[in-house]
């Protein structure tokens, strides 16, 4: 990682994609965020995100937004969420959970005080997990395969006692027939095991509530989760019952 700090902003890129055209973007990032050829993922009042190209790479760019002015004070002294994301994908490298590759972060600063943030992240080209269980042109094996690799990922976290905290489906992409995780500013590694089986159920319903209307779906994911969890109990408590 190359890293550049003064009082003004801390910045970090990934080696695998630092180039000269990265940082002259870096110095005035909303201009990847506000160019009307770049293409608007989302526009709310705590975050927006655009996809954009650098040296013909896609990446996507999420700006943290400072709502006003208690909400820049009360997140002026704690880690901004897109240092949460940059720590939580490099987290998961070394753990060996796909995750959309970490590309830079950027942060806003008044000697300590920490204002704009912006996390940059590898653009990935795939279905989310809604989109490829709708597809009715893949068959069951393919769909109760990507089901029961999801399962592996979600029973990883469990061990490594990691709670992603935004478990939509839109979070969640099928990459060949790999799950790869987006979203990565709410994730928390947890030391108490009672806290974390609480979180980890809230994982487990909040995943399974995308398909609430398809009850095919939803048991084809019990089965597969099912298969995976050596502790059903936890299964059970999130509602995955046969």
């Amino acid at each position: 990682v190359h890293v550049e700090k003064t009082t003004d902003f801390f910045q970090a890129i990934s080696r695998n994609f630092c180039s000269e055209a990265l940082r002259k973007a870096l110095k005035n990032p909303d201009v990847l965020l506000e160019d009307k050829q770049k293409y608007r993922l989302k526009n709310g009042n705590t975050c927006t995100v655009s996809l954009t190209q650098v040296d013909g790479r896609e990446i996507v760019v999420k700006r943290y937004n400072i709502k006003n002015f208690w909400h820049g004070l009360s997140r002026a002294l704690r880690p901004t969420r897109a240092a949460v994301s940059w720590a939580n994908a490099h987290r998961l490298i070394i753990y060996r959970v796909a995750a959309a590759a970490p590309v830079a972060l950027l942060e806003r600063r008044y000697g300590p005080i920490r204002r704009q943030a912006y996390f940059l992240a590898e653009y990935i080209d795939a279905p989310d997990a809604v989109e490829f269980f709708a597809d009715v042109t893949i068959d069951y094996v393919q769909k109760f395969a990507v089901a029961d690799n999801i399962a592996h990922v979600f029973y990883k976290l469990y061990l490594l006692r990691l709670e992603h905290g935004d478990c939509k489906a839109t979070n969640i992409k099928i990459v060949g027939d790999k799950p790869l995780l987006l979203d990565l500013d709410s994730m928390r590694e947890h030391r108490c095991d009672w806290f974390f089986s609480m979180r980890h159920v809230r994982d487990l319903r909040r995943f399974m509530r995308n398909w609430q209307q398809d009850k095919a779906i939803q048991r084809l994911l019990v089965q597969a989760f099912r298969a995976v969890y050596k502790d059903t109990g936890l299964l059970d408590r999130a509602g995955y019952k046969n």
